[in-house]
């Protein structure tokens, strides 16, 4: 009755820690907009996220350190609407800023700094998540 015990302990002690820390699956609506207006053509997109990794019972001295890419994503979405599907692993990341770089029509452009996480308006329920991002394409 020990060893079995023993061994049902052991298998939770190591499956859920696991399970705690996944990749919660995400459906973002995208949607870029130009002079105001809804944008409907094609563009591909890199989103960049740069912060800190910060572990459980870290030191706070931990959060003085230079800031790194700590997430990025990349994506095309081929009109205002679309959505697109991630896997997000956002965990022991502090994110300080976000970048998001693209192509519209062979042309490329960036925009620095446009939020403090990927994506916002996140609602979800324990599964999956639903977020918005929206950006204005200069």
């Amino acid at each position: 009755m020990i060893f079995s015990s023993g061994l049902v302990l052991v298998f939770l002690f190591t499956i859920f820690p696991l399970w705690a820390d996944i990749a919660i699956p995400t459906e973002i609506g995208v949607c870029f907009e130009k002079n105001g207006k809804p944008y409907k053509k094609p563009v591909d997109f890199n989103v960049t996220c740069f912060g800190r990794h910060v572990w459980p019972h870290e030191p706070p001295s931990r959060l003085e350190e230079p800031l790194s890419k700590v997430f990025s994503f990349s994506a095309q979405c081929p009109t205002c609407g679309c959505k697109i599907e991630k896997a997000f692993h956002m965990n022991y990341i502090r994110v300080e800023y976000c970048d998001l770089e693209g192509t519209v029509s062979g042309k490329r452009f960036k925009v620095e700094k446009y939020a403090k996480e990927p994506v916002s308006d996140c609602k979800g329920d324990g599964f999956r998540n639903h977020c918005q991002l929206r950006v204005k394409i200069p």
